[in-house]
């Protein structure tokens, strides 16, 4: 063969291997929380993303699940196996052959029966190219003296390691209780973000009260030691009940400790180096309120932290040249009790979810998560709805601890050599007030350029976040097509513009709309609203059924129906004691 020809084959094998689009995976659409007993309030509840909308629904398993959770799909969102730091479980509920007695240790076992207490406990990552292997990386908790009395905290970082191959597809635990590391160990906050060459993982977690973290590189090859790195001022730092994150993009991690109630609690901000797994740049800010649990999530623009804290929540601003002083208060506890047992549902963890929004447990016992709809926007914008995701059953603390899965090669670093490339995939959020529609883009895989059509005949906008305003009423097809250098997409939908006054004259709400009507199982209501109120649901017969509080901003509300009876029920909206909307409600 002569050499021309050689090299004529490498020029076109290189340029097939650039060519290999980075592919989403539905690792995170399946979260899990609950109990295990069969009777409501109690029992297990699935939350499903591989719809439209998410789909809540009971279901009754064996484990409990208290603070440690973590779940994995398959690439096609199904479920494969799930822990609460004390078990395995399989796809169908059941133990997992060998996956009993994780985390070795008389205090863990002391949780057995409920799961063990460390938020971020456990975490659960493939193997690069290894489709049916699977590490689940964990912390035991001990109880150690010392001299300032007695403290539970980490002693043993460990994997085990799963095939999914085993038993018929339900999997089998291979090696169990391995130890990466003995070492007083932060407590929980265990997160990872994916490499720079878009297939290996970063596994990062801390050392108690000190700025050290270990990470390890996972690739095909396994788990590999990399580095201990221990950051200036390292001992100016406490560990406490919090949660630690990346932006979605690998960039920041930040890391909340919250250490005494009514005293200092720390924020700690480092920039990421996806090729090195380098930490640097540490910033901390420190604020004191009434927390006794909190958490932190980011939005999927890399650019809103959301910090999570008992009765509030805080927006920062990570682009401001002062993060600390663009701190925004976005929610207060608004005092809203449980059906069940009449407990406040606070703010703890949050988890930003494949629908790109961010969900927020509580931290007692009940039947609800917040949701922020709009992570993307700034101030009241990002929509928070307290209480606004209505779970199957209680959930005592518990939220899946996921990285994000939605994150592809960094594209022309010098990390990436495997060939992959980041080709687009559209997608957008947009609140309608008035004649106005404002828009934000919540595309994939590092678009460079949109381009918005608002379905009007009006001159097209190649902003990232656009507004427009429409001239007349009607229902307009608006459709975004996002580009890099590798590929282009395309996301279209109906935005529905009401220009004719149709609310009562004066009324504080403004353009409400209840959809779909008839309703199933669930239905949704959006509104704006200069004031606060009450939402009430009545039966025919002019009974309270269902119940949501009338908040001020751009908002939509998902209502749970489907405990409800089919017939006639009618939504009322009182403001200051005075019904302001009425709408008549046919539940199928």
């Amino acid at each position: 063969m002569s050499r021309q020809l050689i090299i004529l084959i490498i020029f076109f094998a290189n340029q097939a291997i650039g060519q290999v689009p980075f592919l989403e995976e539905k690792r995170d659409f399946i979260w899990l929380t609950g109990y295990d007993d069969t009777f409501p309030p109690f029992g297990g509840t699935v939350i499903n993303f591989n719809n439209d909308t998410v789909l809540v629904q009971y279901e009754y398993r064996e484990m409990n699940f208290d603070v440690t959770n973590s779940s994995i799909c398959s690439t096609e969102g199904e479920l494969l196996f799930y822990t609460n730091g004390i078990y395995i479980a399989d796809q169908e509920g059941e133990l997992m052959e060998n996956g009993d007695s994780l985390n070795p240790d008389p205090y863990t076992l002391s949780w057995a029966e409920n799961g063990l207490i460390l938020p971020q406990g456990a975490l659960s990552i493939p193997k690069p190219n290894h489709p049916d292997i699977y590490y689940l990386f964990h912390e035991s908790l001990s109880f150690e003296v010392i001299p300032d009395g007695p403290i539970a905290k980490p002693l043993y970082f460990y994997y085990s390691l799963i095939d999914m191959n085993e038993n018929n597809g339900l999997g089998k635990v291979l090696e169990k209780n391995v130890p990466l590391i003995q070492d007083t160990l932060d407590l929980g906050k265990i997160t990872s973000s994916r490499h720079a060459n878009g297939r290996d993982w970063w596994i990062i977690f801390g050392e108690f009260n000190k700025q050290s973290f270990y990470i390890f590189l996972l690739s095909p090859n396994g788990i590999e030691p990399y580095d201990h790195q221990l950051l200036p001022n390292a001992d100016n730092y406490f560990s406490g009940l919090g949660q630690a994150v990346f932006t979605p993009d690998g960039t920041k991690y930040v890391r909340l400790n919250l250490h005494n109630l009514y005293t200092d609690q720390f924020i700690d901000i480092f920039d990421f180096d996806r090729c090195t797994g380098e930490f640097s740049n540490p910033i901390q800010i420190t604020y004191i309120d009434t927390a006794y649990a909190g958490g932190v999530a980011i939005s999927p623009n890399n650019q809103y932290l959301y910090v999570s804290s008992f009765k509030y929540i805080y927006q920062y601003d990570l682009e401001a040249n002062d993060i600390e002083a663009s701190k925004q208060i976005v929610a207060i506890l608004d005092g809203f009790q449980s059906e069940s047992f009449g407990l406040y549902t606070t703010f703890f963890l949050a988890q930003l979810a494949p629908d790109n929004k961010i969900y927020i447990n509580a931290n007692n016992s009940v039947e609800y998560m917040h949701i922020i709809h709009n992570p993307n926007a700034g101030g009241e914008d990002c929509q928070i709805e307290q209480h606004g995701l209505v779970l199957s059953t209680l959930n005592s603390f518990s939220m899946p601890n996921n990285p994000y899965f939605r994150l592809g090669p960094l594209d022309g670093s010098p990390c990436d050599t495997l060939g992959l490339d980041n080709h687009p995939k559209a997608d957008f959020y947009h609140i309608v007030s008035d004649t106005l529609a404002s828009f934000w883009d919540y595309s994939l895989f590092a678009p460079t350029e949109w381009k918005w059509d608002f379905g009007d005949g009006s001159e097209l906008s190649y902003e990232q976040n656009p507004q427009h305003i429409y001239a007349q009423s009607g229902i307009y097809e608006v459709c975004l097509t996002v580009s890099n250098d590798n590929a282009s997409d395309t996301h279209c939908e109906w935005v529905e513009i009401i220009i004719t006054d149709t609310q009562v004259p004066d009324s504080p709400v403004k353009n409400p709309r209840l959809f779909p009507n008839p309703v199933g199982d669930y239905f949704y209501f959006s509104y704006h609203s200069d004031k606060t109120g009450s939402c009430t649901l009545y039966d025919a017969l002019g009974r309270a059924v269902l119940q949501r509080p009338l908040l001020s901003g751009n908002v939509t509300q998902a209502w749970d129906a489907h405990r409800l009876a089919a017939g006639v029920y009618y939504l009322m909206i009182e403001v200051e004691g005075q019904v302001v909307f009425s709408e008549k409600v046919m539940k199928l």
